[in-house]
């Protein structure tokens, strides 16, 4: 496999911009509305560190021995190291044609990069209320929360809170409800993002 660096959107048929603060405030380009979906599942992912959007395009032989290319939708950055993720309709990955196709360029990739290359579906994605949960605490990240000591904030309701106890506590600074959601959305706190957010939620304090 050759590894053959483009620009993959020259294509033309970019359709989304998602904004990740987790690389540094930097845009990804999405091809598809899973594909930024899935920029905002791993933004919130805690073992995962950075990623990149359409990274690298590369040339392989198929199992025709013919030549293809292919370029990764995502790039990432793990605790447990780098791999690439296909991002995909579940039910595009389940045929026995698409099994083989994917199997074959799964190979090639770990001969040649020695990294894993795997699928991320919809059905990962969008499971319960992950989807809905990660755009509504992803729009108030933009928030300042500087004025809000973390330590103090810890002291005050612990480790494991619910979200009930996080808003009194923001709006005893004399701050909005919404900081709560900014909070979540800097990821100081983590929750079951597959199940709905209410007072009864129970947090988790995310350790650097």
């Amino acid at each position: 496999m050759r590894n053959k660096y483009k620009n993959n959107f020259s294509k033309g048929y970019q359709v989304s911009l998602f904004k990740t603060y987790k690389n540094g405030g930097d845009y990804c380009w999405g091809q598809t509305q899973l594909e930024r979906n899935a920029q905002r599942f791993y933004e919130y992912d805690p073992e995962v560190i950075s990623y990149e959007s359409q990274p690298k395009q590369y040339a392989y032989l198929d199992g025709d021995e013919e030549e293809r290319s292919y370029t990764p939708d995502l790039a990432l950055n793990t605790i447990y190291g780098d791999e690439d993720k296909e991002v995909k309709p579940f039910v595009f990955t389940t045929s026995e044609r698409a099994k083989k196709k994917f199997n074959h360029l799964r190979l090639r990739f770990d001969e040649a990069k020695n990294r894993n290359l795997s699928y991320v579906t919809d059905k990962v994605i969008y499971a319960g209320l992950t989807t809905e949960n990660l755009k509504r605490i992803h729009h108030y990240r933009r928030l300042d929360i500087s004025k809000i000591s973390i330590p103090s904030l810890v002291e005050a309701i612990g480790k494991t809170p619910n979200f009930g106890a996080l808003k009194a506590y923001v709006e005893s600074l004399g701050l909005l409800a919404k900081h709560a959601l900014a909070i979540l959305g800097h990821q100081i706190y983590r929750f079951n993002y597959q199940e709905k957010l209410n007072d009864n939620t129970q947090l988790t304090f995310l350790e650097d």
